[in-house]
């Protein structure tokens, strides 16, 4: 916004009927994947000059708050314990409380959704791969009938020879693994 309006560190802007003096400029936002969005603020206030009459426009969101924990506390267990505190004491208030664990719900429904596409993918290519072995393996058996036959004729039982081809099929599965 300084950039836009040519403004700098202690020049005066007027915002609704309120005026303000810039103070600083906030260089990185933690939270900027949540902000981003065509509604997103060029501007921060504290509370009481947000509060002022003709600051805020009806049409206005002035109810994002913001929360700076002390650097000493700002780990994730103070985090949730502030979160839930608000929970706690508002239940009924509405909020849609925001940290770094969730800070984009609509990301959070996109990689949801994008892991659900690839576990399909997945199944896919699996159950394509199975029929391909499938398809393999009987082929392979279908070639080896006379000798299949030989082995009958000599005596070998059905569990002899599933055990002697069951044997060739893993060996040919690992070696193409």
């Amino acid at each position: 916004m300084l950039a836009r309006l040519d403004l700098k560190i202690g020049d005066r802007v007027t915002i609704g009927n309120a005026r303000f003096e810039i103070r600083s400029v906030v260089g990185a936002e933690p939270d900027k994947l949540a902000a981003v969005s065509a509604s997103a603020r060029d501007s921060w206030s504290a509370r009481p000059a947000c509060a002022r009459p003709g600051c805020c426009n009806p049409a206005a969101s002035c109810t994002d708050y913001r929360v700076k924990l002390p650097d000493n506390t700002a780990d994730d267990r103070a985090v949730t314990a502030l979160v839930d505190d608000a929970r706690n004491a508002l239940p009924q208030a509405g909020w849609e409380i925001r940290s770094r664990d969730n800070a984009s719900p609509q990301l959070e429904r996109t990689i949801s959704r994008f892991t659900q596409f690839l576990t399909l993918v997945g199944l896919a290519a699996l159950l394509v791969g199975g029929v391909g072995v499938a398809n393999a393996v009987k082929s392979h058996i279908d070639r080896r009938r006379d000798v299949i036959a030989a082995f009958k004729a000599l005596g070998a039982t059905g569990r002899d020879v599933f055990a002697i081809y069951l044997t060739q099929v893993v060996v040919l599965a690992v070696i193409g693994s």
